[in-house]
């Protein structure tokens, strides 16, 4: 297990670094290829820095159904017979940005901290969590008036709010009844 793990993280480090084949003009790349040295989309042409296809393998331990890299959405956009990923596509991040807001003097913010870095660990979506005891401007700029608080920004205009201490289950059922 311990190996998978540390395999999975050096491939997501090396994202992109390998360049063997040359790709087609559009999204598409060459049957069996492994590699991308060239991409281009709506978004634009990358050189470098594209995803190897092989992250999205089916079947495999470091399948992914879509990661965030390089200031977009990644996925696989058509699997052949054997679950590879024959083609990979992009897409902008969602406009939502989930806070966290905690303290230190304040006692569940421990607690809710940690039930935040377990939702990001199993969601790809991911809440920042600030403590404003290191930032005290964003106090008085988002109006916290209690702790632990867990804003929904929608182009940086709230759209939700979540104050108090709640169970992973109750703030993940918030999350997406706002984010629709």
């Amino acid at each position: 297990m311990l190996l998978r793990l540390l395999v999975a993280g050096l491939l997501l480090l090396n994202i992109g670094a390998a360049t063997a084949f040359e790709n087609t003009d559009t999204t598409t790349f060459k049957a069996n290829s492994r590699e991308v040295a060239h991409f281009q989309d709506q978004y634009g042409e990358m050189n470098k820095n594209v995803p190897c296809p092989c992250i999205f393998d089916q079947g495999r331990y470091f399948y992914q159904q879509e990661i965030n890299a390089f200031g977009y959405v990644w996925s696989c956009r058509e699997y052949n017979a054997e679950g590879l990923c024959l083609d990979i596509i992009r897409r902008l991040p969602e406009p939502y940005k989930i806070l966290a807001f905690v303290a230190n003097w304040q006692e569940d913010s421990e607690i809710f901290s940690d039930l935040i870095q377990v939702y990001n660990a199993e969601h790809q979506q991911q809440i920042e969590l600030v403590n404003v005891d290191e930032q005290p401007a964003l106090i008085e700029q988002y109006h916290l008036t209690e702790m632990p608080v867990l804003l929904l920004l929608k182009n940086q205009t709230e759209t939700g709010r979540l104050t108090g201490l709640h169970s992973r289950s109750q703030f993940s059922q918030w999350l997406e009844q706002k984010q629709k």
